[in-house]
């Protein structure tokens, strides 16, 4: 069995919804040296917790990395803005019908941070999915 499964201490919640992501640390090319921040906006949060959610991304954040998350909860009007640390990623394989088997990864993803506003509407809407 592996640890952690059981200890959870927040229930988790399945969704899909769409989610932006912006690296808070610079990301550094190692051949050129350029500097650079990772963007997607294409993920999916596929279930979310108090403490933190699970994105399905096609180029997911490094383990550790710090991330800025804007996702648009069901019930809220506006988006939500949450920093997050990604503290382990998976890389999957699909194997449905006309993907030609494409992987993609999925990522866990603890909150760390934002406003007290943000946070407020997140638990609220999180509260909505029971």
């Amino acid at each position: 069995m592996r640890s952690g499964i059981n200890n959870r201490k927040d229930m988790r919640r399945a969704v899909d919804i769409s989610i932006s992501t912006v690296a808070i640390d610079p990301i550094r090319n190692p051949v050129t040296g350029d500097v650079s921040y990772g963007t997607t906006e294409n993920d999916t949060v596929i279930n979310l917790s108090r403490r933190g959610l699970c994105i399905r991304s096609t180029h997911p954040p490094g383990v550790g990395d710090r991330v800025l998350l804007t996702l648009q909860l069901p019930g809220q009007t506006e988006a939500v803005e949450v920093i997050g640390r990604t503290r382990w990623t998976r890389v999957n394989r699909r194997t449905t019908r006309g993907n030609n088997g494409a992987a993609f990864a999925t990522a866990g993803i603890e909150l760390i941070g934002g406003s007290s506003g943000a946070f407020d509407r997140y638990d609220r809407s999180l509260a909505k999915l029971v």
